[in-house]
């Protein structure tokens, strides 16, 4: 899966670096399915990477799994507010917003998990990049798009 993830980080960088002219031959977006691809793929790296250390039992450093679940809800906030405000990249937004109502469905399906700074860390990482969304369209309403 890493390999997946830095293939298409690779592709979505050479496709995001063309110039203007040659992105106005192209039919179809290009970006567009690597942009949402990427997205999808960079969550499921880390749920993966998660359930392979849960796997194995990792201790986690002496932290608590709600810590480690937190901090890498932060990280794809920040790697999700980077594509949305500095790469444009509405689409990747929204692909991680969907994966993130995925992961608040299946918490609060889960009445064993009594922990609720999980939900919270959700609830929040989608309030804030949905803003992000909302600024950048409203800020640059022609320089936005979904790729």
């Amino acid at each position: 899966m890493i390999g997946l993830l830095v293939l298409l980080v690779i592709i979505y960088l050479r496709l995001g670096g063309r110039s203007f002219e040659e992105k106005q031959h192209d039919r179809f977006p290009a970006l567009l399915p690597f942009s949402f691809y990427l997205a999808w793929i960079s969550v499921a790296t880390v749920a993966n990477t998660t359930a392979v250390l849960v796997g194995y039992g990792w201790g986690g450093f002496g932290l608590s799994p709600q810590f480690w679940t937190v901090s890498v809800l932060a990280l794809i906030l920040i790697l999700t507010l980077i594509f949305i405000l500095k790469k444009k990249d509405l689409l990747y937004g929204l692909t991680i917003i969907w994966a993130l109502f995925g992961i608040l469905y299946k918490r609060i399906q889960d009445t064993a998990a009594a922990d609720r700074a999980v939900e919270i860390a959700v609830i929040a990482g989608l309030a804030l990049i949905l803003l992000s969304l909302i600024l950048r369209v409203i800020a640059h309403p022609r320089k936005s798009s979904l790729t």
